[in-house]
């Protein structure tokens, strides 16, 4: 099994029903990962609510950054609470961070 342990403590995060009101700025986000997907090789992550909830924020790991990991981000964050280091972006109504590197998201305990 992969098991992921933290890696660093989120300082002031925002929940993710907080997030709308944070577009375009950077932000720590802390909630749990209700589902998983891989979406053309990257790892998306829905927190705060199931992929199909609207008021969920996806963390998209790029394909090109799963690598980094130590192992898959979509099993290790699995129904997980996690904080991630990004920027609030709207996608199609669908609030997203980007999270490139194991420095930018951690399990919190």
């Amino acid at each position: 099994p992969v098991v992921f342990e933290p890696t660093f403590t989120c300082a002031n995060p925002i929940a993710p029903l907080e997030a709308r009101l944070h577009r375009g700025e950077a932000v720590e986000l802390q909630g749990r990962v209700f589902g998983t997907a891989d979406r053309n090789g990257d790892a998306v992550l829905a927190v705060g609510a199931s992929l199909d909830a609207l008021l969920r924020v996806e963390v998209i790991i790029p394909a090109a950054s799963r690598a980094s990991f130590p192992g898959d981000p979509a099993i290790g964050f699995a129904a997980r609470d996690v904080c991630v280091r990004g920027t609030v972006e709207d996608r199609s109504g669908i609030l997203t961070i980007t999270a490139t590197s194991p420095d930018d998201i951690t399990v919190v305990e």
